[in-house]
């Protein structure tokens, strides 16, 4: 059977989030516009994603990507209350308008898990809230969208974040060893100073390593370059700053640590397939804009 597809638009019409409460009976094979989040409250449900069916109950919580399809059917004909949180990925991130992986929200900004390639994505897993923090979190979720308090939206993202971290935690006990470490440094320097020149020696120099080693190094741990690590952060920054404020293309390049603005075009446009003021326009009208990086 072919996946329905429900669409974003009644429910984040004027909001990157929202949050439902459904009496789940059956639901066939259906995809979404935007992430969700379900957590089951009472009763037990066969749930399929792709190829694989799992029977989650009370306590169970997943994360779907966006256009994945998955599907319910219910044990003996039973309801099951669910909690549903639907998103899209601007909630996390502005810069991330487009990307429909949950591993791309990982490599926010605004989380700083550190390099993706030393984390599992906890989508199409099925997670056990064994401490019932998950709920709770969820719970204070609801409230905010339900009550609209003042700064509600920015707290609810906060909430996502932290249950976002605390499923990450689940897939990657241990801590990070001293290597990846070394290119967390690395990243962690890079975010600091992206804004001026950036030279691979000087890291080193910081850091006390040699750069021929530093760059094989940071290459293993994250699949990119420093350079090219150095050149994501400026672009995602723009598109925070073309999305957020009223600056000028020119000052944002400059911001951002390119003088040259014809230079910054050039890159901006390779990355996003777009010039810089087309990315503020159709971000701004809410349409959806490609990731900014492949996976």
């Amino acid at each position: 059977m072919k996946p329905f597809v429900i669409n974003k638009t009644p429910y984040l019409s004027d909001s990157t989030g929202y949050f439902m409460i459904n009496d789940q009976q059956i639901m066939g094979p259906h995809k979404h516009e935007f992430f969700e989040l379900t957590y089951i409250v009472d009763g037990e449900i066969e749930h399929t994603i792709g190829n694989r069916k799992s029977v989650i109950k009370s306590g169970n919580y997943f994360f779907v990507d966006i256009g994945t399809a998955h599907s319910y059917r219910p044990i003996n004909g039973k309801t099951c209350l669910l909690w549903n949180f639907l998103f899209l990925p601007q909630m996390i991130d502005g810069a991330l308008a487009g990307c429909e992986r949950f591993s791309s929200l990982l490599n926010s900004y605004y989380i700083r898990l550190g390099n993706v390639s030393t984390f599992s994505s906890p989508e199409n897993h099925i997670f056990f809230d064994d401490t019932g923090s998950v709920r709770k979190k969820l719970s204070k979720l609801s409230d905010e969208y339900r009550h609209r308090f003042c700064g509600y939206d920015e707290m609810a993202r906060c909430l996502l974040i932290s249950i976002m971290i605390e499923t990450i935690r689940k897939l990657n006990p241990l801590k990070t060893d001293d290597q990846t470490k070394l290119s967390r440094a690395v990243s962690d320097y890079l975010r600091a100073h992206y804004t001026e020149p950036v030279r691979l020696s000087e890291i080193a120099g910081k850091l006390h390593y040699n750069p021929t080693y530093l760059s094989a190094r940071f290459k293993k741990d994250t699949g990119i370059t420093v350079g090219q690590c150095c050149q994501r952060i400026r672009i995602e920054q723009s598109c925070r700053l073309l999305v957020d404020t009223d600056w000028k293309v020119t000052e944002i390049a400059r911001a951002v640590g390119y003088n040259n603005q014809k230079f910054f075009n050039k890159i901006f446009k390779s990355v996003t397939h777009m010039t810089p003021r087309e990315y503020r326009y159709f971000s701004l009208k809410g349409y959806s804009l490609p990731a900014l990086y492949s996976e």
